[in-house]
Parts: structure tokens; C-alpha cells; sequence
């Protein structure tokens, strides 16, 4: 018989092949579990919820973005403790594409910052006074 028949395979029978591929295989199973983790675990029913993750990080990872390109403090008194109450007014409203924190932040960052050149990043309470000026200013007859 000669060694490359179908009955040995480097001497070795048929049975002891099928043996030792079996044997290999469970080592390579064994191996990728336990030293190679899943990477991607994530089912299609997953999906949306993942997504919605993801959409809220870029939206977080923008909005720091939008800060630290707008100063990273109020222009007007310097209040920097809180980055949840620093936002943005736009300081010539009819100029204004869209509005930065109604889906703005989803748009790309060049967009992004065209629009932020149009605005001043201040914290809560002076925007609702420069808000409240704005009022007093309409209100007022010539």
C-alpha cells in the first residue's frame, strides 16, 4: 500500500486521522472561548437598542466637541462648572439654519461648526437674560 492511499495517511489509519482532527477541533473550540473573546455578541433584536446608544454617544462626544470649540465657558460671567448648563444662542435668530439641540447635533461637524460661528455659548442663566432682554426690548413702544 502505498503512504498517500486512502487507508493511511502517514502511516496512520483512517480511524486515528478522523481521531485526531476531532481532537484538534476541540482544542481550537476550547482555545477560542476561552481565550478570545466574542467580539460582537449582539443579536439583530439588539439592534435598535444599540443604535440608540451609539446616537447618544456622538451626541455627547458633538456637544463637548461644540463646547470646547465655543470656549468651554459662558461668555458673558464664566461659569464652567456644569457642561449640562452651557448652551448656545444664536446671536442673529434670523440667520439661524437649525437649531443645535433639535437634531443639530446629528448633522456632521462641519456643519456643525458653520452654525456654532453664528452663536455665543453661555450658561442657563444668561441665556434666559439675554432672552428676557430680548422681551423687554419687543414690549417697549418707540
Amino acid at each position: 500500500m502505498s503512504p498517500y492511499s486512502l487507508a493511511t495517511w502517514q502511516g496512520r489509519t483512517i480511524v486515528q486521522f478522523f481521531i485526531l482532527i476531532s481532537t484538534l477541533t476541540t482544542v481550537r473550540l476550547w482555545y477560542t472561548t476561552v481565550y478570545m473573546p466574542k467580539l460582537d455578541a449582539r443579536k439583530y433584536s439588539d439592534r435598535a437598542d444599540y443604535l440608540k446608544k451609539a446616537v447618544a454617544k456622538r451626541r455627547r462626544k458633538l456637544r463637548d466637541l461644540a463646547i470646547e470649540y465655543g470656549g468651554g465657558k459662558c461668555q458673558r460671567c464664566g461659569y464652567k462648572k456644569s457642561k449640562r448648563a452651557l448652551s448656545f444662542h444664536h446671536k442673529d435668530p434670523s440667520k439661524k439654519d437649525f437649531g443645535l439641540s433639535a437634531r443639530g447635533l446629528t448633522r456632521s461637524w462641519e456643519k456643525t461648526k458653520e452654525e456654532l460661528d453664528k452663536c455665543i455659548l453661555v450658561c442657563a442663566n444668561c441665556h434666559m437674560e439675554i432672552h428676557d432682554q430680548i422681551e423687554k426690548a419687543k414690549q417697549k413702544p418707540l
